[in-house]
């Protein structure tokens, strides 16, 4: 049951009168709400998943048209490709050995080892040095950022 407090006073005082009533569930949009929801869930899920209709088709190898000829260019010198000026290229015959076997002397000094669940910022920092280890403390790759 369910007890209401009639006053004209914000606070009760001596003698008010107590309303005793059932307490009614309230009906409202609650369950249309959750209906419509439910619905539009269900409209969005929907065209997530294709069927197949046909499968792709490919042209025949004897239909595609021929390769140029491989040219020089100027010269055929071949530039590295961007890495930091880290100096990791030095250190890469640390790469499948025990972290621990790494000489710290061949290391820059901004450098970071990272685990497999390492957090580590974004940023890109040419001259810091990133040793990447697995789990079972293995050097996998050693680069710049």
């Amino acid at each position: 049951m369910r007890l209401t407090l009639v006053s004209t006073s914000s606070l009760p005082r001596p003698g008010a009168r107590l309303a005793v009533g059932p307490i009614r569930r309230q009906k409202g949009p609650r369950h249309g709400v959750l209906c419509l929801g439910v619905v539009t869930m269900a409209a969005a899920l929907s065209g997530c998943f294709a069927t197949p209709t046909d499968t792709p088709v490919r042209a025949p190898v004897s239909d595609l048209p021929p390769m140029s000829d491989v040219e020089e260019l100027d010269g055929g010198d071949v530039t590295p490709p961007i890495t930091g000026t880290c100096g990791m290229e030095a250190v890469q015959h640390y790469v499948g050995q025990a972290r621990t076997a790494v000489n710290r002397a061949d290391l820059p000094a901004l450098l970071r080892v990272l685990g497999p669940n390492s957090v580590a910022t974004m940023d890109y920092r040419p001259e810091r040095m990133n040793v990447h280890v697995d789990a079972s403390d293995i050097v996998t790759q050693i680069t710049c950022g």
